[in-house]
C-alpha cells in the first residue's frame, strides 16, 4: 500500500515538472531579426511552412514600415495595421497587426518605422514559391522608431 502511494507521488511529481517545462516553452519571445529569416531562407520552401508554424501562438517581436492602417479590424479589434518587413534573403514578412487603442489609431500614418510585440494567431504563406508570408498578430507592446 505504502509503495502504491509512493508511486502515485512521484507521478504526480513528475506531471508537475512536465507542465512546468511546457509552461515555459509557451512564454518564450520569438525574435524575428536577420538570424531568424536567414534561418527561413535557408530552409527549402516544402520546410518553411513548418518552420513559421512553430510562432503560431507564440509572442513575436519584430520591426518592420507601416504601410497602411484602417479601420478593418478582426478579433476584437478595431484596427488593423499592416506592416511590411524590409525583404532580406529574399524573404517578405507582412505583418496584419489588430489593435484597439484609438490614440495609436490616429498617432500613426505610412511609411514611419514600427516595432512591436505581439501573439501570433495564425501564418499565411503569400505565394507558391514560399518566399513571403503574413503573420496575424495581436498586439501588445509598440512603439513608433525614430530615424
Amino acid at each position: 500500500m505504502k509503495m502504491n502511494k509512493l508511486y502515485f507521488f512521484f507521478l504526480i511529481c513528475i506531471l508537475l515538472v512536465g507542465f512546468n517545462l511546457k509552461a515555459e516553452d509557451d512564454a518564450k519571445t520569438i525574435i524575428i531579426n536577420n538570424e531568424y529569416v536567414s534561418a527561413l531562407a535557408g530552409k527549402p520552401a516544402i520546410a518553411r511552412d513548418q518552420f513559421v508554424e512553430q510562432s503560431v501562438n507564440s509572442v513575436i517581436q519584430a520591426r518592420g514600415r507601416i504601410i497602411s492602417i484602417d479601420r478593418n479590424g478582426k478579433f476584437n479589434r478595431q484596427f488593423r495595421l499592416k506592416v511590411k518587413d524590409s525583404n532580406r534573403h529574399g524573404i517578405d514578412i507582412i505583418y496584419y497587426i489588430y489593435l484597439n487603442r484609438d490614440d495609436s489609431f490616429k498617432m500613426l500614418t505610412a511609411g514611419m518605422s514600427y516595432e512591436f510585440s505581439g501573439q501570433v494567431l495564425f501564418i499565411t504563406p503569400l505565394n507558391a514559391a514560399r518566399t513571403s508570408f503574413g503573420y496575424s498578430v495581436l498586439l501588445s507592446e509598440g512603439a513608433i522608431l525614430i530615424e
